[in-house]
């Protein structure tokens, strides 16, 4: 009886905040309402799920509220509610601004871009989006929000009486409010103390899992954008303590003769679209030529374990394991390993200045081209921009390689997102009635755009000749792969990359499998026909791209204390990981329990 007295004396308690300041409760949540309504509203493959997480955001919201309502209410301050009003109020209106003008959250790319802009920048900024019509409308909504807050807090004794009379005569009603109360105030500290324990992105990524900050209220997303800027600080740090710990090792060059390997990192690219995966149009007619002839060998079951640049950038040149649970800053860059190695290394990448307010660019580049990363890492870079992968190429091949060992490391633009604008006009192929597809979706404009696709690796496949033909008289080594896939309409009227919480079959299919092939000059087979050999004996292994760097480290010759060989694909020692993609599936078993329906 005791505890049962005890247990409704607490619950009580934690209704009073409410019952004493109903009208600040549900104003503060209906200021943070508006990021969970946007999750519920988008296109979700699992709606069950997409449901269970906005109830999720919506305690965790009702939580914060809550705490926030303690507080004034503990504090009996007409100046704490005032600045609480404000902190909401300000929330709502950069939300609101972001979301109608960029359709756009508080995140770490916003809160880094802000620290990022100069005064200049801002200024302009301001003279674009100030004025604009999506602003005046934004105005408009915080102008209403702000009449509803001093018209409720003026009428706030009314409210209370009126909620008194219909609400909180019976003792149930503090049951209820103080269960949920508590019950929201308790999972809301456990989100964000889970979140701020999180020390690195890796953690925080895994914690995105559990609480997807998109279905979270803005205050939790500011928190979560503030956090992501800390644990970014740490990765880079921690890679380029890992950097400079490689010159503490010895590393040579097993090889005497003049070698150059070069690695190129393609995007967006569906191998499904490719004919040397046995796509119906000729769209790699150079890569197939190179393959009759003996010098390129196509693997067939690489795979990505994400679907976007920076996480599989990082971790592709990264010397870490993901299927070992290794993170990508715990290991050296094969570039850094190279370099100490003795060779030059030679880094041209299209994407260093694509787009670079975005989060993607801005934090491949905080670890790629940090000051110390470029001094540890590279011989030169690229310092102009390209309108096609060709212009990059052809810059690059105006550079004199002098040394006996060259590293040459290329980053295309590929196929990523604007199809058309892949291919230069004078070098498409393909139209849209050369797309034989008969799905219901599959109209004239939807084989346009699989038109556009098709030409832009047909582009990637010119480009690939010019390399070819550049290093075919030298003793050269080429791996090719792509940062992840793409689905341009392949089974579903969809065209870009987005993955279900459960990822299917399908989805993997063409936004996991990537191309995977090597070149060898005939020079390359002539001195290497072990590795030749072991190559052959590799095409239909599993792998992932994450440990592409060890294959290059044995290619290129490279003895290391940081080269694993049962992370080498081609070595008779290779062990293959277990490839867990996007953090919580394990590709093999979805794509076995597929093919067992």
């Amino acid at each position: 009886m005791a505890f049962i007295d005890n247990v409704s004396r607490l619950l009580k308690a934690l209704a009073r905040p409410v019952k004493a300041e109903p009208v600040f409760f549900v104003l503060a949540i209906l200021m943070m309402i508006q990021q969970p309504i946007e999750w519920l509203c988008y296109e979700n493959d699992d709606v069950l799920l997409q449901i269970l997480f906005f109830l999720q955001g919506v305690v965790v919201e009702a939580g914060v509220a809550y705490i926030a309502t303690s507080i004034v209410y503990l504090c009996r301050s007409k100046w704490v509610k005032a600045l609480l009003y404000v902190f909401f109020f300000m929330l709502m209106v950069v939300t609101l601004f972001l979301e109608m003008n960029f359709k756009m959250n508080i995140s770490q790319q916003t809160l880094t871009v802000m620290c990022e802009t100069n005064p200049k920048e801002t200024g302009e900024f301001f003279d674009t989006y100030l004025l604009s019509t999506d602003s005046l409308w934004t105005y408009g909504i915080d102008l209403a929000a702000i009449a509803i807050i001093i018209l409720c807090e003026w009428k706030r004794k009314a409210i209370k009486r009126l909620m008194k009379r219909y609400l909180f005569r019976s003792g149930v009603w503090d049951t209820v409010v103080g269960s949920i109360a508590g019950a929201a105030m308790l999972y809301a500290v456990v989100c964000q103390v889970f979140l701020l324990l999180c020390g690195n992105t890796e953690k925080q990524y895994a914690w995105s899992r559990l609480f997807p900050h998109d279905s979270m209220d803005m205050y939790i997303q500011t928190l979560h954008g503030i956090n992501s800027l800390r644990c970014s600080a740490y990765d880079q740090q921690r890679a380029i303590d890992v950097a400079r710990e490689v010159y503490k090792t010895h590393s040579a060059v097993a090889y005497e003769d003049p070698l150059t390997v070069i690695y190129i990192l393609g995007e967006s690219y569906n191998k499904h679209h490719a004919s040397i995966y046995g796509y119906t149009l000729p769209t790699t007619p150079n890569m197939m030529k190179e393959k009759e002839a003996g010098n390129l060998y196509v693997f067939n079951d690489v795979i990505s374990h994400e679907n976007y640049t920076s996480t599989t950038e990082k971790n592709t040149f990264s010397l870490n394991s993901i299927g070992d649970g290794e993170s990508w800053f715990d290991f050296p860059s094969f570039v850094t390993v190279f370099k100490h190695s003795g060779y030059d290394v030679w880094m041209w990448d299209m994407q260093r200045t694509f787009m670079a307010k975005r989060l993607y660019t801005i934090t491949v580049n905080d670890f790629l081209y940090n000051d110390d990363m470029m001094r540890l890492s590279y011989t030169k870079c690229n310092e102009k921009s390209f309108g096609y992968d060709g212009g990059l190429v052809d810059n690059f091949f105006k550079e004199k390689l002098t040394a006996k060992h060259n590293l040459v490391v290329l980053h295309f633009i590929g196929q990523h997102v604007a199809y058309k604008q892949r291919c230069p006009k004078g070098c498409a192929k393909f139209k849209a009635e050369d797309i034989v597809r008969d799905e219901p979706y599959a109209g004239n404009n939807v084989r346009k755009v699989i038109a556009e696709y098709d030409n832009a690796i047909h582009y990637n496949d010119a480009v690939m000749k010019q390399i070819f033909d550049h290093f075919r008289n030298e003793n050269a080594v080429l791996v090719y792969t792509s940062d992840h896939g793409e689905e341009v309409y392949d089974y579903r009227a969809y065209s870009g990359r987005k993955v279900s919480h459960s990822p299917t079959s399908m989805e993997m299919k063409y936004q996991n499998q990537v191309p995977f092939v090597v070149w060898c000059s005939d020079t390359y087979k002539e001195k290497h026909p072990d590795i030749v050999r072991h190559i052959e004996q590799s095409l239909d292994r599993k792998s992932m791209t994450d440990v592409v760097g060890h294959m290059l480290l044995a290619l290129g010759g490279v003895k290391s204390p940081y080269y694993n060989p049962r992370h080498d694909i081609t070595s008779p020692e290779y062990k293959p990981s277990t490839r867990k993609v996007y953090g919580r599936a394990v590709y093999d078993d979805v794509m076995e329990a597929s093919s067992g329906k």
